[in-house]
C-alpha cells in the first residue's frame, strides 16, 4: 500500500520527535506520575472529592439548545446571530445561541477546573456521554447548517484582501447533522464552544476593520494584536475541550509507541530518512510501531471489538468526527491568527503543547482528510464508518495491535468504494477546495508552531529542512515529484 504525503509527514514527525527519549524511561515516568495524580485520601475514600465544577458544566450543557439558550430563526431570511448577516438555509428553525461573555467565562472556568482534577474529568466525561434531548438535536442540526453557511458568507465578506484569514475560518466547517442522528451531551457542548469561537472571531474582525470586513485587515498592529490574543486563546481552549471529550487526552500517545520498530531501517540523517521513507515504501515497517497505541485508540474512535470483528456505528463515528474536525479546525484557527498577527505563542495562556499534541494534531488531519475523500466521491453507501470497520476486519492485526515486523496490509474490496483515487485527491483536492503546496506548507508551519512550546530541537531542524528552498528533499520537491498513482 503506497504512502501518500500526509502519512510520510507523520512518519517524519514521529521519527524525530521521539529519538531523544527512551520509551521505557517514558513509561516509568508516566507510571510514577500516575501514582501522584490523585489525592491519596480521595482514592481511599477518606474524603469526598469536590465535583462541583463538573456538575456545573453538566447542568449548563443540559440547558444548551433549550429555553433562552436557543433562538428561533426563519428560513430564507437574514440572520446575524454569529455577527455576520447570512440567509438562513431552508429547513433551519432553531439554533444554539452563542453564550454571552459572562456565560463563556463561567463555562470555561468550570471546565478548566474540572479538567485539572482526574476525578472531576472522569465524572464530566461520563456524564456528557448521555444522549442529547430531541430539542437539543433540533437546535444542533440547525446550528451546524447555519454555522457552515456563516463561514461561507464570511469568506465572501472578507474578500480577496483577507484570503488567508478567510480560508482559515472556512476550515472550521463541521459535518452536517443528519435527520435522526444520535448526539450526546458532549457533542452539544463542543458545538456551543464552536459557536462561541466564531462569534468572538467575527466580533474581533469587525472591531479590527471598523465594521468593514472587505477592507484589508491588519491584525499585527499593537491594538489588534491584543484582540487576536483572545481569539487564539479561545480556539486553543476549544481544542482542549474537544480533546478531553473525545477521550484522546487519556491516551499516552508517546509512551505507547514502539520506538524501535518505528526507527527500524531508517537512517538517522533526516534528509536520507525522507528518501528512504519514499523509496522503500514499506508501510508495515512503520505501522508495527503503533501496535501498543491502536488498541487504546479504537475505543476513543467508538470502535468495538469482538474477537476479530470490528463494529463502528454511525453515531459514534459522527461524534468522533465532530471532535476531530473541531480539534483540527480550532488548532489551525489559533495558529494561523497567531502567525498573521505576529503573536508569540508563549504569550497565550492555553498554549500548553507537548509532543503528544503534535501526534493528536496529525491524527485529526488524517481522520478529516479520509472523511473529505469519502465526501468528495459523493458516496452515500457504504458510509465511512463501515469502510473503516471493513478495513479493520480485513486487517485484524492492525486493530488488535499484533502486526508482525514487515506487515503488509490487505487493501479491502468494498462494494461502492475504492481507495484508488485517494492519493490523487490528497494531491489535488477538488474544484471547490483544491489541495495545493500551500495547503501542506500550512500543516508543516502548524507543526513548527506546536513544537515551539516544549518542543524538540531535532524536530525543529527537520521541519526547517522541509521548508528550506535550498534543500533538495524539501516539501516543495516532495509535492512536485509526487507520483499520483493509486495507493
Amino acid at each position: 500500500m503506497k504512502k501518500a504525503l500526509i502519512p510520510i509527514l507523520l512518519v517524519l514527525l514521529l521519527t524525530l520527535a521521539f529519538t531523544s527519549c527512551d520509551a521505557n524511561i517514558r513509561q516509568d515516568i508516566a507510571s510514577l506520575m500516575g501514582d501522584f495524580s490523585e489525592n491519596v485520601y480521595i482514592a481511599n475514600g477518606f474524603v469526598e472529592a469536590n465535583t462541583a465544577n463538573a456538575a456545573a458544566v453538566t447542568a449548563t450543557t443540559a440547558s444548551i439548545g433549550t429555553g433562552d439558550s436557543a433562538q428561533t430563526v426563519t428560513a430564507n431570511t437574514a440572520d446575524t446571530t454569529f455577527g455576520v448577516s447570512v440567509t438562513v438555509p431552508t429547513g433551519v428553525t432553531k439554533i444554539i445561541k452563542p453564550q454571552t461573555e459572562a456565560e463563556q467565562e463561567e463555562t470555561k472556568d468550570n471546565l478548566a477546573t474540572a479538567f485539572a482534577s482526574p476525578k472531576q474529568t472522569e465524572e464530566l466525561v461520563e456524564s456528557l456521554k448521555k444522549p442529547a434531548t430531541d430539542d437539543q438535536k433540533t437546535a444542533a442540526k440547525g446550528t451546524v447548517t447555519l454555522f457552515n453557511a456563516t463561514l461561507e458568507q464570511l469568506k465572501t465578506d472578507l474578500g480577496g484582501s483577507n484570503t488567508e484569514l478567510a480560508d482559515t475560518i472556512a476550515e472550521l466547517a463541521l459535518p452536517e447533522i443528519e435527520e435522526g442522528e444520535e448526539l450526546t451531551q458532549g457533542d452539544v457542548l463542543v458545538l456551543q464552544m464552536m459557536t462561541n469561537l466564531i462569534s468572538n472571531t467575527v466580533a474581533t474582525l469587525n472591531e479590527a476593520s471598523n465594521d468593514n470586513l472587505g477592507s484589508s485587515i491588519d491584525i499585527s498592529t499593537p491594538e489588534n494584536k491584543e484582540k487576536v490574543l483572545s481569539i487564539v486563546d479561545d480556539a486553543l481552549f476549544t481544542a482542549q475541550v474537544a480533546e478531553q471529550l473525545s477521550g484522546a487526552a487519556s491516551i499516552d500517545f508517546s509512551g505507547q509507541l514502539d520506538l524501535a520498530a518505528l526507527l527500524s531501517g531508517m537512517n538517522d540523517d533526516s534528509s536520507q530518512s525522507v528518501s528512504r521513507a519514499e523509496d522503500d515504501n514499506e508501510f508495515g515497517d512503520v505501522m508495527v510501531s503503533f501496535n501498543n497505541l491502536i488498541p487504546d485508540l479504537l475505543p476513543v474512535m467508538g470502535i468495538t471489538v469482538n474477537g476479530e470483528d470490528f463494529t463502528y456505528t454511525q453515531s459514534k463515528y459522527k461524534s468522533f468526527l465532530m471532535n476531530q474536525k473541531s480539534y483540527r479546525g480550532s488548532i489551525e484557527h489559533a495558529l494561523r491568527f497567531a502567525r498573521k498577527s505576529g503573536l508569540e505563542l508563549s504569550e497565550v495562556p492555553n498554549a500548553n503543547f507537548d509532543t503528544s499534541t503534535l501526534i493528536k494534531y496529525m491524527l485529526s488531519v488524517l481522520i478529516t482528510e479520509h472523511h473529505a475523500y469519502w465526501a468528495s466521491e459523493k458516496i452515500t453507501s457504504p458510509r465511512p464508518e463501515t469502510i473503516i470497520a471493513e478495513l479493520l476486519d480485513d486487517n485484524p492485526e492492525i486493530g488488535l495491535g499484533t502486526m508482525p515486523e514487515g506487515y503488509e496490509p490487505v487493501e479491502p474490496t468494498i462494494t461502492g468504494f475504492s481507495y484508488d483515487g485517494f492519493e490523487q485527491f490528497l494531491h489535488d483536492g477538488t474544484t471547490e477546495k483544491p489541495r495545493t503546496y500551500a495547503y501542506y506548507e500550512a500543516i508543516v508551519l502548524n507543526l513548527q508552531a506546536l513544537n515551539s512550546i516544549n518542543g524538540i530541537t531535532q524536530l525543529d531542524e527537520l521541519l526547517d529542512d522541509l521548508l528550506d528552498d535550498a534543500n533538495t528533499d524539501n516539501l516543495q520537491s516532495m509535492y512536485d515529484d509526487w507520483d499520483s498513482t493509486s495507493i
